[in-house]
């Protein structure tokens, strides 16, 4: 749905697509006429949402993907930084409740409580994102929050065996401090992790999710 303001600056709305597409073909809308999103506070002129390709094509799929852009290096940081907290609560919680259970067992030794610190927090970071990926949100809830997602190039479903590749990936990759840096070296922003699963970080959000 959309919104657009009159010369007078009176903002109507909301009005779906087609209406849009009609009042601009009657010529009611202009190419400079501000228009946005429902949901959204940034106002654009009609020819740039048109370009955009939300106005003239019916298939939201096609729209989408003639509008991905890569996501800015600065969110994905954020994002990161939000997941770190996220999944590190979870892994905390993880290893605290399996320590409490087995807490009168023989084994718990202090090669099983370094087991548990070491492999249950690992477990637990795998299942966080390959969840989250795998979802229909195709995004990590630090993701969600900046505003992004992961993108599949062709276009498909995520799913979950390329979520649970691209997680596995990254944590192999992320060893090599040197590979931090592909981002700065590509146009599209993509790590290696992006590379081998044919993926990128889009800004906005995927298809289903779109209003």
């Amino acid at each position: 749905m959309w919104f657009y303001k009159t010369p007078e600056g009176e903002e109507i709305g909301p009005v779906n697509g087609h209406k849009m597409v009609a009042l601009i073909d009657d010529g009611a809308l202009t190419e400079t006429t501000p228009v946005r999103r429902h949901g959204a506070s940034t106002w654009l002129e009609a020819w740039q949402t048109d370009r955009a390709g939300y106005l003239r094509h019916d298939d939201r799929q096609l729209a989408y993907e003639l509008a991905v852009q890569p996501a800015s290096l600065w969110r994905r940081l954020v994002a990161f930084a939000v997941d770190i907290v996220c999944y590190g609560v979870l892994g905390y919680a993880a290893v605290m409740a399996v320590l409490t259970m087995a807490a009168n067992l023989l084994f718990q030794d202090l090669v099983f409580v370094i087991g548990v610190w070491v492999f249950v927090p690992v477990i637990v970071t795998f299942l966080y994102f390959i969840i989250s990926l795998a979802s229909r949100h195709q995004a990590s809830p630090g993701m969600r929050l900046m505003g992004m997602h992961v993108y599949r190039l062709d276009s498909k479903p995520l799913g979950l065996w390329r979520s649970v590749a691209r997680a596995f990936v990254f944590f192999l990759s992320a060893w090599a401090v040197v590979l931090l840096v592909m981002p700065f070296l590509n146009p599209r922003r993509r790590m290696i992790h992006d590379w081998a699963t044919g993926t990128m970080v889009v800004a906005g959000l995927p298809p289903k999710a779109l209003v």
